[in-house]
């Protein structure tokens, strides 16, 4: 099942090329306060609200809350804090 983007659905296709899907894997690792970007567009960024065992919680900065199952945050980016 795709990914679900509050602006419509992501296709296999529309990811950037130069972007790094994030693995399930990285997304585990995530924490509550982490900050995001929607397919590497620093600006539609979001922020980590809330960890389980299935997936993370994101607060987008121009919208609502998004539940993403681990395995689908491939079109999600962390930010490194510089």
């Amino acid at each position: 099942m795709a990914m679900q983007h509050p602006a419509g659905r992501l296709g296999p296709h529309d990811r950037k090329q130069t972007g790094k899907a994030m693995a399930g894997s990285e997304s585990r690792l995530l924490h509550v306060g982490a900050r995001v970007c929607w397919r590497d567009d620093r600006n539609d960024q979001g922020t980590v609200t809330e960890t389980n065992w299935s997936g993370v919680t994101l607060k987008w900065g121009s919208r609502g809350e998004q539940s993403i199952l681990h395995n689908d945050m491939d079109a999600v980016s962390a930010i490194s804090k510089k």
